[in-house]
């Protein structure tokens, strides 16, 4: 197939390019410009950037301003990794490994020590990483990174430092508590100083501390729990046996007929000794009575307190409130008790005293008909 034309081409019709405006992307001006394109965006503040000059270079301020920003991101993500799992949600599973762990750590010290030098020598690592990379950055943006990491490293560091010495003080002093004492404080009371002769004998000292520690603490461990389900088993019989007195007791208030085992039941809460049970279950019991006693008289508190508060001889002016018709107009709540109902149609429907409300359809419900109507607040004044 071919093409042909029929008369040449008119080049006057067609406006030539202005090559000012037109640059081929081979050339080197585009290249320039696209350099410069990039140096632009880098400088941005969106990059790490804030001086004008992404080079690298941040500055004493800000090195040390990104050092205790690296600090709180170190407590924040231990705090935090402590109860959620790798996508941040909150994990049981993680938080029983956590809590259990610090058990360990403090039940055997020697575990704790352990796990501060682990955690000082990764912070070590962190450190220097950071001290290489704040070195060689590139852009201001890879020099806080640097600096952050510096700052959460030797944050981890001085923490691991404090902690190991927390340990090994708690492991002497364990140790100390064993027949055989604590090897590490025999050392510094005879004045042996730490040093590249005795690291030996340190060395020694601190795994027999560690041990001896670690063995003293489970046995008192030990000990606790089994004093405490002991402590158990005892208030549950303690609490069974004033519950068959209290109710041998009741049914002898009535003048019912007491069978042997109310009769011993009787018997031996009378006759209970102050030895027979653990002082720690007798103090429990006696603190549960006390909590019992304290609710039934706060349970009984706002009755009693309005009994002991009205006034026969004003009763009368809470009669005629409620009366009135706007207040005998308001719409019972669902709650109200059918007593009270009740002794609110007496009073809108009959001229009934105050004694004599009581005396029909008792005291409480007389005295829910005066909550209703204004609280505890017009039954005072109305007294």
């Amino acid at each position: 197939m071919s093409v042909s034309f029929t008369g040449g081409i008119d080049y006057s019709r067609w406006k030539p390019i202005n090559n000012e405006s037109y640059v081929s992307k081979n050339s080197p001006q585009y290249a320039a410009s696209e350099v410069e394109n990039d140096q632009y965006i880098s400088s941005s503040k969106s990059a790490g950037c804030t001086d004008g000059k992404d080079d690298g270079k941040i500055g004493f301020f800000s090195a040390i301003g990104n050092a205790i920003k690296g600090v709180g991101k170190t407590i924040v993500n231990g705090v935090k990794g402590m109860f959620t799992n790798k996508e941040g949600k909150f994990s049981l599973g993680k938080t029983l490994l956590s809590l259990g762990t610090a058990a360990l750590c403090i039940a055997v010290p020697a575990v704790g020590v352990a796990a501060c030098v682990i955690g000082g020598t990764m912070g070590a690592v962190q450190v220097g990483k950071g001290i290489y990379h704040a070195a060689t950055a590139d852009t201001d943006a890879e020099a806080k990174a640097a600096w952050q990491d510096i700052g959460g490293g030797a944050f981890t560091v001085g923490m691991s430092v404090v902690g190991a010495k927390a340990g090994v003080k708690g492991m002497k002093t364990a140790a100390a508590n064993t027949s055989k004492g604590s090897a590490l404080q025999s050392l510094e009371s005879a004045g042996t100083k730490l040093s590249a002769k005795t690291i030996g004998q340190y060395g020694k000292a601190f795994l027999q501390d560690g041990y001896r520690s670690g063995k003293y603490n489970l046995g008192q461990i030990k000990t606790s729990l089994s004093s405490g389900i002991a402590t158990v088993k005892e208030l549950k019989e303690l609490n069974s046996m004033r519950r068959a007195n209290a109710k041998a007791l009741a049914k002898q208030a009535k003048g019912e007929t007491l069978t042997d085992a109310e009769l011993k039941a009787i018997a031996d809460w009378e006759n209970l000794a102050p030895d027979q049970f653990s002082q720690s279950a007798y103090n429990i019991a006696n603190k549960q009575n006390t909590l019992a006693a304290k609710a039934a008289e706060f349970k009984e508190a706002p009755i009693q307190s309005l009994k002991n508060a009205i006034n026969p001889d004003r009763a009368a002016a809470i009669l005629k409130e409620i009366r009135h018709p706007i207040n005998a107009a308001k719409k019972l709540p669902g709650n109200i008790s059918a007593g009270a109902k009740a002794v609110l149609e007496a009073i809108k429907s009959t001229d009934s005293t105050y004694a004599q409300l009581v005396q029909k359809y008792g005291f409480e419900n007389v005295a829910e008909v005066l909550e209703l109507y204004g609280g505890f607040t017009i039954a005072n004044e109305a007294v």
